[in-house]
């Protein structure tokens, strides 16, 4: 059965040693030396690495289309493992999230959540309506760097009498650590769609402006707009799954500035008894046939063509019927991390690139043993 409309309003807490995600599959935590505000005043040496403290939070529309707990929790968790593996491609100081809390919301908190116009969220009130509800919640939500709110519902924002539906995410650029460290984004259950829009909105609260735009003190303007890197609108080949020097360039600044001392310091004290987390990424989970009928829903026949060089791109050739195209042809998608690329040299994809033979994720225990009920 799918999780009931009655379900209790829950925060499970993740333990500290969360997963950090490489191109192996699984990376040993870096050592790093949480110091107080005095030890990193503004315009300090950038530490070697830093690690966000994010709670997930899930809405009654989401978590509705998971059969279970269960389902959803290990979602959320190989979700995470997938947005660290994008930020991999960020250096001096290194970023790896820590998940440390997931929330999963009743339908009765929607009002205080969205901001509801005909059946869709409004997604700059929602925005500040989140904003808000973290605020006046401080003994919830008051020692997290980031809190994200992944969403089931449709975000748009007004274009003349209508909508404008095309928005997946929104966030206050430069907004961790402070009043305004929150985000929000769609997802639906089983697509991953959130890897992208998770690690591009955490960018904006990171202090990255759009590629080629400036907000405020922070500027990507020497940054191609069209470059095609995440924090772009663009999604043309695997710069789509990393982030531009100037975004780096940005989070290096956020981390050394004084509103940014939260991303220095591990401040969630809670402590939760040691176990294993999944290690795993979408493409262990999801084949390439599914991944060509998650990009092509409204194409049933579609499926993965074996056999194409695309493989070594990271592109999935999915098939496409005579009756759309006048031939059978076939149409591109990207294929998730961990799934092979080149089989038969063992190859598997990180960040759209086709990379050597991957780490076991093989892991043990149950999922029930990651999460503690508040």
């Amino acid at each position: 059965d799918a999780v009931g409309k009655n379900f209790p309003h829950i925060v499970y807490e993740i333990q500290d040693n969360t997963l950090h995600e490489s191109e192996g599959g699984a990376r040993e935590k870096m050592a790093i030396h949480f110091t107080t505000r005095e030890s990193y005043p503004q315009g300090a040496e950038v530490p070697k690495a830093v690690y966000p403290e994010i709670l997930i939070a899930v809405d009654n529309t989401l978590r509705v289309e998971f059969h279970s707990e269960e389902e959803l929790l290990k979602y959320v968790i190989i979700l995470v493992n997938s947005m660290n593996v994008r930020y991999l491609t960020v250096s001096k100081p290194s970023v790896q999230l820590k998940l440390r809390a997931v929330e999963i919301f009743n339908a009765k908190d929607d009002y205080s959540l969205f901001y509801i116009v005909d059946d869709v969220a409004v997604a700059y009130p929602s925005l500040e309506k989140l904003r808000d509800y973290v605020y006046y919640n401080p003994s919830k939500y008051g020692e997290y760097d980031l809190v994200f709110l992944f969403t089931g519902k449709d975000l748009v924002s007004r274009r003349g009498r209508g909508w404008e539906r095309s928005i997946q995410g929104i966030a206050f650029i430069g907004g961790a650590c402070g009043y305004e460290k929150v985000a929000l984004g769609e997802d639906r259950a089983g697509t991953y769609k959130g890897v992208r829009v998770g690690a591009h909105e955490i960018g904006h609260l990171l202090g990255c402006p759009h590629d080629g735009y400036a907000y405020g003190r922070f500027s990507s303007e020497g940054c191609q707009k069209n470059g095609g890197f995440i924090m772009s609108y663009v999604e043309r080949d695997s710069q789509s799954m990393k982030f531009s020097k100037c975004c780096n360039e940005m989070i290096r600044q956020m981390v050394i500035s004084s509103e940014g001392k939260c991303l220095r310091e591990k401040n969630v004290r809670r402590k939760i008894e040691k176990s294993r987390f999944p290690k795993q990424l979408p493409g262990d989970v999801v084949n390439r046939d599914k991944i060509c009928k998650l990009a092509f829903p409204d194409v049933p026949e579609t499926h993965f063509m074996v056999g194409s060089n695309g493989d070594a791109q990271c592109h999935a050739r999915c098939f496409m019927p005579e009756r759309l195209f006048g031939s059978d042809t076939f149409r591109y998608a990207f294929l998730f991390d961990n799934s092979p690329c080149n089989a038969s040299e063992g190859k598997y994809c990180i960040n759209g690139d086709c990379k050597g033979k991957r780490k076991s994720t093989v892991t043990t225990g149950h999922l029930s043993d990651l999460v503690n009920k508040a």
